[in-house]
């Protein structure tokens, strides 16, 4: 019983410890000739391989948050391909929601199970370009798919790596 008592502190010490969240997701902004380019870096922390990645998306509520287009997006046109980044494998889609003007950003592992990002692993070349300074692309949440169908949802980080170490 003393033994307990002793390690009773410890224990709770423990449990209130900040926890790393499986899948973290970082960003960074860049302005050039009025137009910003957000960019996107991947950590997955998971027991499993990430197959998808929402940007300004709430699962909690299921709501689109991002309310500035990518540049040059049309609804019957997409994304120029000049907008937009996606690693090898990876296509990108700004996704809208019918009555609504907010929409989300998506990048999907369309290229199959080789171009998953692997646990442990990092993925960067996610990014997005839009006409003005749009900040919710910067504080908005995530929602990422995990090769098993299971959602990981998250608060966006700044990213603090310098841009040529990504």
């Amino acid at each position: 019983m003393t033994t307990m008592r002793l390690l009773m502190p410890l224990m709770w010490l423990l449990a209130a410890a900040p926890q790393t969240p499986p899948v973290r997701v970082l960003v960074s902004a860049a302005t050039a000739a009025g137009v910003t380019t957000y960019a996107y870096r991947v950590v997955n922390g998971a027991s499993q391989a990430i197959v998808g990645l929402s940007v300004g998306y709430d699962a909690h509520s299921g709501t689109p948050q991002l309310r500035a287009a990518p540049l040059g997006w049309t609804f019957e046109r997409g994304i120029p391909d000049s907008t937009v980044t996606a690693p090898p494998g990876w296509v990108a889609r700004y996704v809208t929601m019918e009555e609504s003007d907010l929409a989300n950003m998506e990048w999907s592992a369309d290229g199959g199970a080789a171009f998953d990002i692997a646990p442990g692993a990092t993925a960067a070349g996610l990014s997005v370009k839009v006409a003005a300074h749009a900040p919710e692309y910067h504080t908005a949440r995530f929602d990422v798919v995990l090769a098993n169908s299971a959602h990981v949802a998250g608060s966006l980080e700044p990213d603090s790596l310098p841009s040529d170490e990504r």
